[in-house]
């Protein structure tokens, strides 16, 4: 589908609330999702 949902996220209320950490860093983040999408599109190009 051409349109997707928005993705917005600030992690800070985490961070301070929850003492919680991110494992990646956002670059990370969106390579692996970049690599994901290429990989689904060479499995299914209609997808």
């Amino acid at each position: 589908n051409f349109f997707k949902e928005l993705l917005i996220g600030n992690p800070k209320k985490a961070e301070e609330k929850l003492k919680w950490k991110p494992k990646i860093t956002f670059e990370a983040l969106v390579k692996e999702m970049v690599a994901a999408d290429i990989e689904l599109m060479r499995k299914n190009p209609t997808a």
